[in-house]
């Protein structure tokens, strides 16, 4: 390839800095690494001081290698092993070990590599061999694998048959070439992560999950995690295999995997589930009563801002099998497991299995009873947080399905919670909370970054846009969608727009940037059109820019509730329906927003403003409850910030006329609120209107003024200057 330069080969660059005195050296003895991928320079490394430059002044020696071997005897020449210890060798070939798309060296095939694929050439080891055969070896089916350099074995000789079935000495890595105009590495970055927490996302991005049975029978990790689930069903006694009842109907099963991770990033186990296809149950036979709570989101929001205002330490739990742990009442008869089915055979179910629609309320209610027992009530907020008060401290349980968060100031009963729930049920203490439903976590003293980075790139390689080009913001200003533009798309396209939306609103969870975005696509789910597709490319376009983007938690000195509301009037094109935008803070930080199609036509700016404002003020109420159960006070009254006078006139004073008479009573209960001082509705100006990113599509630099307002953070954005 014309004008590819030998990675590996001694680099000396220009040295540029002001400080350089006249008989100082101009330029650094480097290594060639690649070529940069966020600006035009070459990418080099000095292995003395593991500092990397950027430069497009460099001057090369392709025929010199910076560790010279010699290739039948395997020793180093040119330095000794006291200049250059095995740490910094160990360095140097971890700067080598970049992704492929880092560098030009990931995109080209080494043609000597080709053709000993091929068996077209002999294994005749070459000068590009010698560069890099004691630093890198790899069998033909592993990517890199690192050679230990302290004790370096000579080169195999060319007549050994071994090199060629089992090692080949490399200089390039194979992969695909990369002609994307915009690599994802360019909005990515983890300079500003602390060592743990890198090596915790290194971890959690390494991980790949099969997608069906037969991937994961083939990986051994895999399989043994699918033997334990086995045998602890069987442990629990959760069904008999029986021959098949003749009339009887079959609920089916398959697999989920999962991985689990300790606090430090470290894989804690490979998860396999069995769970019943619940779509296949039906209402009278197989069940009868299926609700169980979960965790609301937002409550979730609201207890890590209360931790960061207090300082409460936040501890995981996970309880392994946990439906497994009640007797199933209903008479329920499941296909044997994939993988393991037997002829004429089925399960017939004494346990309430994942995935029954009836398991949630049975393990649910265990739960209840045992925490019930331990002192713990049920908060009226959310009934899935569990609080216990004493001598003025309290410790918090918060459950979602077998997924436990754990926090508060009385670290003694905390200690004696894990305790008893670990006598009740098969209990996993996971230690600090760092990813909690896909759902990233990192935390320092005084601030929580809380961000859905994993999920967003899973997303763009899913739909394969990791390549295509971002976006300023999620939709063009002023954009207006409507039911009635573009072609409708065939079932097949249907279903891909609909599993996307579906994906978005789930990111909605750590993203209110996109919230209005997902709102308006939302709405076309039963009839999208290939212009409500690429208006759903534009918001993946938009997350091309920054995957790593999410909610800033910050330690402030008060704990207030404070409220920003905002309407569209007659916004939406099909139904002239007005659409409603509020975001709530907590001391100062994000814990609760919307962006909703108002249900009903309003016939002025100012009923739909007074609409978004009640709506608004709901959200609020139910975030005192909640501080209530917990026994936190707030400091001052509720605000609920508008930008419409009449709005605000027509709250503080009861005139009913013809403008306003048809406006549900229920409406007017802010009124109440207004009356008993527990709320004050103030002005602001519509340019200072944050909620407005929640009702309209806006320009650039006004979208960015407003999600900067909300709290949000990119704590993976490159560095200015940063390759």
């Amino acid at each position: 390839i014309p004008g590819l330069l030998l990675l590996g080969c001694v680099c000396f660059v220009h040295d540029h800095s002001p400080t350089l005195k006249k008989l100082d050296p101009r330029s650094v003895k480097a290594v060639f690494l690649g070529y940069s991928s966020t600006q035009k320079g070459y990418k080099c490394v000095d292995p003395t001081t593991s500092k990397v430059y950027v430069s497009r002044d460099v001057t090369f020696h392709e025929h010199e290698a910076y560790f010279h071997v010699n290739p039948l005897q395997g020793e180093y020449l040119g330095h000794s092993s006291e200049e250059y210890s095995s740490n910094q060798l160990i360095q140097f070939t971890d700067f080598l070990d970049y992704k492929a798309s880092d560098s030009v060296a990931d995109t080209v095939r080494d043609d000597r590599d080709r053709h000993m694929d091929e068996g077209l050439v002999d294994n005749q080891p070459t000068a590009r061999d010698h560069l890099f055969g004691q630093v890198y070896r790899r069998k033909k089916t592993d990517v890199i694998e690192n050679v230990d350099v302290t004790n370096p074995n000579p080169v195999s000789s060319p007549d050994d048959p071994s090199l060629i079935n089992e090692e080949l000495p490399i200089a390039l890595r194979k992969g695909t070439r990369s002609c994307t105009s915009h690599p994802i590495q360019r909005f990515v970055s983890y300079a500003k992560l602390s060592k743990d927490y890198k090596c915790f996302i290194t971890s959690l991005s390494k991980s790949v999950i099969p997608r069906c049975v037969e991937d994961a029978r083939e990986d051994p990790k895999w399989l043994q995690a699918m033997t334990e689930e086995m045998n602890a069903l069987a442990k629990n006694d959760t069904w008999e295999v029986v021959d098949i009842p003749k009339g009887t109907h079959l609920v089916g099963s398959k697999w989920v995997f999962n991985v689990k991770y300790k606090p430090d990033g470290t894989v804690e186990r490979y998860k396999a589930r069995l769970v019943a296809k619940e779509f296949s149950q039906k209402y009278g036979i197989d069940y009868l009563e299926t609700f169980a709570p979960v965790a609301k989101l937002k409550t979730m929001r609201v207890i890590l801002a209360l931790a960061v205002k207090k300082g409460w330490s936040m501890d995981q739990l996970d309880v392994k099998n946990a439906f497994l742990n009640d007797n199933l009442e209903e008479e329920v008869y499941m296909s044997m497991p994939p993988g393991y089915v037997q002829s004429g055979k089925c399960c017939h179910l004494k346990k309430a299995l994942y995935g029954l629609k009836q398991s949630p309320r049975t393990w649910f209610e265990r739960l209840r009873i045992v925490m019930k027992t331990n002192g713990y009530k049920q908060g009226n907020g959310d009934h899935t947080l569990f609080i216990k008060q004493r001598d003025g401290l309290v410790s918090l349980l918060l459950v979602y399905v077998d997924d436990m968060i754990v926090t508060g100031d009385d670290e003694e009963e905390k200690k004696k919670m894990k305790e008893r729930l670990a006598t009740e049920f098969d209990l996993k203490d996971l230690g600090k909370l760092r990813y909690f439903l896909g759902i990233e976590i990192a935390r320092s003293e005084t601030r929580l970054v809380m961000s859905q980075r994993k999920y967003t790139l899973d997303l763009l390689k899913e739909t394969g846009k990791l390549g295509c080009r971002p976006f300023q913001t999620p939709m063009e200003s002023g954009t207006k969608i409507s039911i009635k533009t573009g072609n409708i798309l065939d079932e097949e396209g249907k279903g891909r727009y609909q599993r996307l939306v579906g994906k978005l609103i789930y990111l909605t969870l750590t993203r209110p940037d996109i919230t209005y975005a997902v709102n308006v696509l939302s709405q076309f789910m039963h009839a999208p059109t290939d212009c409500h597709w690429k208006s759903a490319e534009r918001v993946l376009g938009y997350l091309k820019n920054n995957p790593g983007k999410g909610l800033l938690y910050t330690q402030q000195d008060q704990l207030n509730i404070e409220g920003y509301s905002e309407a569209d009037w007659a916004g939406c094109t099909d139904t002239r329906r007005s659409t409603t935008g509020y975001c709530i803070f907590l001391g100062g930080n994000l814990v609760v927003w919307r962006s909703k199609r108002q249900e009903v036509c309003s016939r002025s700016s100012v009923e739909a403003e007074y609409r978004a404002v009640a709506m608004g003020v709901t959200e609020m109420l139910w975030l005192k409850i909640l501080l209530a159960d917990i026994g936190v006070e707030t400091e001052e009254k509720m605000r609920m910030y508008c930008d419409n006078k009449s709005a605000i006139n027509l709250a503080n004073n009861p005139v009913l006329h013809d403008r306003t008479k048809h406006v549900e009573i229920d409406r007017h209960f802010i009124r109440e609120r207004i009356d008993s001082k527990e709320l004050i509705l103030p002005y602001m100006k519509s340019e200072d209107q944050i909620a407005d990113v929640l009702t309209k599509a806006l320009c650039t630099s006004q979208f960015e003024k407003n999600i900067s307002k909300l709290g949000m953070f990119d704590m993976y954005a490159k560095l200015e200057g940063e390759c």
